[in-house]
């Protein structure tokens, strides 16, 4: 059996790769979206009353939240969790999140 003989380029460069801003959750709403996920007594108290289920935390462990994470659930008005987190995302600040991507800088030949 005969192995073909492929020509490969090797020579790649790896430089970071920026796209669009992308909307990001505090690490606090993060916690309290994966206690949503996991526990449903907890998402309906969320999807009901967004603070106070905050306020009261979650296995006794309790949320740190800032003053504009906590603004922002008082704004959310939603009946499923993906609509819940949609309007997060949707009122969360863009930030840039730098990617490393390989470029390939020659064409394979």
């Amino acid at each position: 059996m005969t192995l073909l003989s492929i020509p490969f380029q090797t020579d790649f460069t790896r430089r970071p790769v920026n796209p669009a801003p992308e909307p990001v959750l505090s690490a606090e709403l993060c916690r309290v979206l994966q206690a949503a996920v996991v526990n449903k007594t907890f998402r309906h108290n969320l999807l009901e009353n967004p603070l106070r289920t905050v306020e009261g935390g979650y296995c006794g462990e309790q949320f740190n939240l800032g003053a504009e994470d906590r603004r922002s659930l008082a704004d959310v008005r939603a009946s499923t969790l993906e609509d819940f987190t949609n309007q997060l995302m949707a009122d969360s600040q863009p930030v840039m999140i730098p990617r490393m991507g390989c470029v390939i800088d020659r064409p394979i030949s």
